[in-house]
């Protein structure tokens, strides 16, 4: 995809159709190396590393130690697919009505209320500290691609996800 390319809701959904898919990127963006390499935390050496079937996670092929992508992040004791939670984080910044809890909830398999706490978890990782009482996604920078305004693109999605998970 060209750099500044308009990114949507489709486009996301085919780039990452699996939550492995998923995990893998969360992996590249907090250890800034292409899966599966990284410095073991328990090794303290460079290490390749293997995903582990039925966890987010990725062990160590010396050691065996697992490191979890989400840990340390908004999304450590999440239930809710991240699948889920990148498509909160596209329609905030690109969806037809940005954030609102329903559109959420209709474009995820969630519940109205698991997709409000999505809209508010991921508007205030993106927003920073929002007074008690405002709606932190009513005060975020919307790209709708109109007149005058670029549209969302996939640099935009994926510095919006660093945001999230809190790496540099």
């Amino acid at each position: 995809m060209a750099p500044g390319a308009p990114y949507d809701l489709p486009q996301m959904l085919a780039e990452f159709p699996a939550e492995d898919d998923c995990v893998r990127a969360l992996w590249d963006l907090r250890f800034g190396l292409p899966h599966p390499q990284a410095v073991c935390p328990a090794c303290r050496r460079p290490r390749r590393f293997y995903a582990v079937q039925g966890r987010r996670a990725f062990a160590c092929e010396t050691c065996r130690h697992q490191v979890y992508p989400t840990a340390g992040t908004p999304l450590r004791h999440t239930r809710l697919p991240l699948r889920e939670w990148f498509t909160t984080v596209v329609l905030l910044r690109a969806g037809p009505r940005p954030g609102s809890a329903r559109e959420i909830h209709r474009h995820t398999a969630s519940s109205y209320k698991a997709a409000r706490r999505m809209r508010d978890v991921v508007a205030h990782a993106l927003m920073g500290a929002v007074p008690y009482g405002e709606d932190p996604a009513a005060s975020l920078p919307v790209r709708h691609g109109g007149r005058g305004d670029a549209p969302y693109s996939r640099a935009e999605f994926e510095r919006d996800l660093r945001q999230l998970i809190g790496a540099s």
